[in-house]
């Protein structure tokens, strides 16, 4: 089976939700950067299906709502951004 290392889809304008199929891809195994779009409303409950991610980066986005308890099952979570949102 294949892995991807990062998925950085930083700097893009991207709009609306994070979609739930992201937190499904445990195969990525050091970072997932969203940062600095237009991504809004909550951070997906189903976060930790993200059980190898090093690096979480969500930095200045419209992004709200609670941090799912769910984010306390990333074991292996050492780095996480989520500043400039309204969390």
């Amino acid at each position: 089976m294949s892995k991807l290392w990062v998925l950085d889809l930083s700097h893009n304008k991207f709009t609306g939700f994070i979609p739930n199929n992201i937190m499904h891809l445990p195969s990525i195994s050091i970072a997932t950067e969203l940062s600095y779009n237009l991504l809004n409303g909550p951070l997906p409950f189903d976060v930790d299906g993200l059980v190898n991610l090093e690096q979480l980066i969500l930095s200045g986005n419209k992004l709200s709502g609670e941090i799912p308890e769910a984010i306390g099952n990333c074991k292996v979570l050492e780095f996480l951004l989520m500043d400039d949102n309204a969390f």
